[in-house]
């Protein structure tokens, strides 16, 4: 794309044929610092719940060397990092780092001035070799 990059960017006629006039350009990024942001689906298993899905399995045979005091230490050790996980996560989210404040700033002061990253790029594809793969 860097080559290129005029093939991958709307002019300003193509661009303004499909929003208002009024809305004036204020900030154009090509690159910006980004993290990734996931957080997991939480479930809190109660004990019955737990004998019913290790009874379930057992009958299955899936649990040859389980018995319920290490199916139950293994859940809820998932269930612990579960939330560890997300407890990390909710600190990585947008609004904990600059570049989704300063473009915010951006926007309510109607000023690129307000966008001056400390942190270097990394949306270049080389650091989200995953991207795509979904």
């Amino acid at each position: 794309m860097e080559k290129h990059a005029d093939l991958f960017r709307a002019t300003d006629s193509e661009l303004y044929a499909r929003i208002p006039a009024y809305l004036k350009k204020l900030l154009v990024l090509d690159k910006w610092y980004h993290r990734d942001f996931i957080m997991m689906y939480e479930h809190n298993f109660d004990t019955t719940e737990i004998k019913r899905v290790f009874d379930f399995n057992k009958d299955l045979g899936s649990l040859e060397d389980v018995d319920l005091e290490m199916f139950t230490a293994l859940t809820k050790q998932q269930e612990d990092g579960t939330k560890a996980g997300n407890v990390e996560a909710s600190t990585n989210k947008p609004s904990g780092y600059e570049t989704w404040n300063m473009i915010a700033d951006v926007i309510v002061n109607k000023s690129s001035e307000y966008y001056k990253p400390t942190v270097n790029s990394n949306t270049h594809w080389k650091y989200w070799p995953e991207s795509g793969s979904l």
